[in-house]
């Protein structure tokens, strides 16, 4: 069957259209770095016998929705002849999109172009931990880190803050993981972060903060970040604040789920 909701991604008319869609708009706008595609949010997909061939016949896996079809190869290998298409005029422009929902696997059956960019989004995934801590989605988590980092130049992670969606305005240090973290995805190839983030000062505390600091320098001493944080921001009551979130971020982070 064909999804009227979601492009057929098998359809020559399809990538004809969008690559005179992106040089259109690249050449409007040569200040522009590049331009993006994504399939609408959610599980969209086309499950005629050419997409489905394209797709490998997989599905998706937990904590996604394994009755529904994992769309990686097949959409990647159409962003890909996008960006082959544009490149040939226009190689200093990137075209880019997420990793998400049913793609967030890097394509097994092609070699992305050098002109594609991918910021991963794992959203359902454990986000308060370090990447060795040893819990299955985290594991998985770092794993798909890592094979982005090798399978495309320019991959940038994209996680969402607060960690937990339904917060209820509960503190949720993670600047220590935060700082670890941003070793690792240096070490694994990622060209930066960029978060999805929700107006909770309470919930984050210094977690944005921190990372920008990380992400300027992994190499920030975070233990002295910290301290001239309690210390300029609260003064006498600078030992007992650090204490309790201290405490909070070691079980949070520390946390079997």
């Amino acid at each position: 069957t064909r999804n009227e909701n979601y492009l057929c991604l098998a359809n020559p008319e399809v990538l004809r259209i969008t690559v005179e869609h992106a040089l259109e708009f690249l050449r409007q706008n040569p200040d522009a770095t590049g331009t993006g595609y994504a399939p609408p949010d959610g599980a969209p997909t086309c499950e005629c016998p050419v997409c489905t061939a394209n797709n490998l016949g997989m599905m998706q896996k937990q904590p996604a929705d394994p009755r529904i079809q994992d769309i990686s190869e097949g959409f990647y290998r159409f962003l890909n002849q996008v960006a082959t298409a544009v490149g040939k005029e226009l190689p200093d422009k990137w075209i880019t999109t997420t990793a998400y929902s049913g793609r967030i696997r890097p394509p097994e059956s092609i070699t992305l172009a050098s002109n594609v960019s991918v910021h991963v989004a794992l959203l359902g995934y454990a986000e308060h931990h370090r990447f060795d801590f040893p819990g299955w989605q985290t594991m998985e988590r770092a794993t798909l880190y890592e094979r982005w980092g090798k399978a495309c130049r320019y991959t940038v992670e994209r996680p969402y803050y607060p960690p937990f969606q339904f917060h209820c305005h509960v503190p949720l240090p993670m600047y220590r993981a935060h700082a670890w973290n941003t070793k690792e995805l240096k070490r694994m190839g990622h060209m930066g972060s960029e978060w999805e983030q929700r107006c909770a000062f309470m919930a984050d505390g210094l977690n944005i903060y921190v990372l920008a600091r990380c992400l300027w320098n992994p190499e920030t001493d975070i233990e002295a970040l910290l301290t001239e944080h309690y210390k300029r921001f609260y003064g006498a009551a600078a030992r007992p604040v650090s204490e309790f979130y201290n405490s909070i971020e070691q079980l949070l982070t520390q946390a079997s789920v």
